[in-house]
């Protein structure tokens, strides 16, 4: 039988149960799933960010254990979930789970939890069949587990520049010592950003850019229903996607509203700090329509008439690749954006607004502009496919394993 490779997948502030019930959204979700179905892929391991033993109780009681697709069985505080025969889910119980929000519990934690789950993983990687084994981080806080596997190459998925997570403020110190044993310990890095692609060259980790990317079979304007909550709306209706976070610019978004009374400001998603947002709930035009499955994001991007991306520029979002970008353009829609950094990519596809003012002037060119532009942004998105920046990542990880001298049998021509 031909070996490819077995995949342990360390995941900061995601689980694996809340992108099957909310949808398969962020890049890790993504990456993950491509993981999950790709040839090259024996196993797939992936440890989610950890949960209390209060929420577990409660859980429990509540019968919410129960169901899962194969099999649940709890491990020495930790549940095992069979998600597919090749990929098993680790959900972690720990003492302090918000550890991310204060250092001295992020310590604590790692004291009572870490050697125990690090003993778990090892085992269940030795009874899987032989292959190389890939420790796949997409958190710097993680790279502490480097080494102790028996992993035989080290990936970092740079997803965001986290010393300037306006939440991780916390355990900033913790992020800046991770990044510093990730440059001396990664064999392989992905960047989504030439910005995060520069903050880790120069080390001993081969860097490369990959983007983010779209699920082509979802985001596609054929066949999509348009929400009834957006049926009754003044229009033009102006809209976001994506969790309301302190990057969003609030002042920007309250200037263009009050510019704009006639038209409808539609937020889409979860709001993760709500003082941050006050003012532009107490504007009548501006409609926060909460968190929706990921499977019909299509449908209210379709019902907008302009999308907008209003981000501050900081040192944070200048290092992004925002995945909203790609789920607009799939969709064929306008899109305006803030100016900030970091939009190379989109240069010709979008355009930006330097104030309010200049945002309306370009809501009326978005509402006038040819057909061929929506062809263009939808031509573009279509080769984004997060299949393909799957496979090529695996090409990049069977590359490096053949410079170690470390056989895998992963066959390109199959992906």
């Amino acid at each position: 039988m031909p070996m490819g490779i077995n995949v342990i997948m360390f995941c900061l502030g995601d689980k694996w149960q809340d992108w099957e019930s909310k949808g398969f959204a962020n890049r890790s979700a993504n990456v993950a799933w491509a993981l999950s179905r790709h040839p090259a892929v024996d196993t797939l391991v992936v440890v989610n960010n950890p949960t209390s033993y209060v929420r577990t109780f409660v859980r429990w009681l509540s019968g919410g254990l129960a169901g899962r697709k194969l099999y649940r069985r709890s491990i020495h505080g930790y549940f095992l979930d069979e998600v597919s025969p090749k990929t098993t889910v680790i959900e972690q119980i720990r003492l302090m789970p918000r550890e991310r929000s204060h250092r001295a519990a992020f310590l604590l934690n790692g004291l009572l939890h870490d050697g125990e789950l690090i003993r778990l993983v090892k085992d269940m990687v030795a009874k899987k069949p032989p292959a190389p084994l890939i420790l796949w981080l997409n958190s710097p806080v993680f790279a502490k587990l480097t080494g102790e596997i028996g992993e035989d190459l080290v990936v970092y998925d740079a997803r965001d520049d986290w010393l300037f997570h306006p939440q991780l403020q916390p355990i900033r110190r913790m992020i800046a010592d991770g990044y510093r044993l990730i440059g001396e310990r990664a064999d392989l890095i992905f960047a989504v950003s030439r910005v995060l692609a520069r903050r880790f060259g120069g080390g001993r980790s081969e860097v490369h850019v990959v983007p983010n990317g779209i699920d082509c079979d979802l985001f596609s304007p054929a066949g999509v229903e348009i929400p009834a909550e957006l049926a009754n709306l003044p229009r033009p209706i102006i809209g976001y996607v994506g969790k309301m976070q302190q990057r969003f610019d609030v002042g920007f978004v309250a200037g263009t509203a009050a510019l704009m009374p006639e038209a409808s400001f539609v937020l889409v998603g979860p709001v993760f700090t709500p003082d941050h947002f006050k003012h532009l709930e107490r504007m009548t035009n501006v409609h926060f329509l909460g968190r929706k499955h990921q499977s019909l994001i299509p449908g209210y991007i379709e019902g907008f008439d302009v999308c907008m991306m209003s981000h501050t520029d900081d040192n944070f979002t200048a290092a992004m690749n925002p995945l909203k970008l790609y789920e607009y353009l799939a969709m064929g829609k306008p899109t305006i954006c803030t100016k900030v950094r970091g939009l190379e990519q989109f240069r010709d596809l979008i355009m930006t607004a330097p104030d309010p003012k200049s945002f309306v002037k370009l809501v009326g060119r978005a509402l006038s502009e040819p057909e061929e532009k929506k062809r263009e942004r939808m031509d573009f998105a279509r080769r984004q496919g997060w299949q393909g920046r799957v496979d090529r990542m695996i090409e990049l990880v069977n590359n490096r394993l053949n410079d170690k001298g470390i056989r895998s049998d992963i066959d390109r021509s199959k992906f």
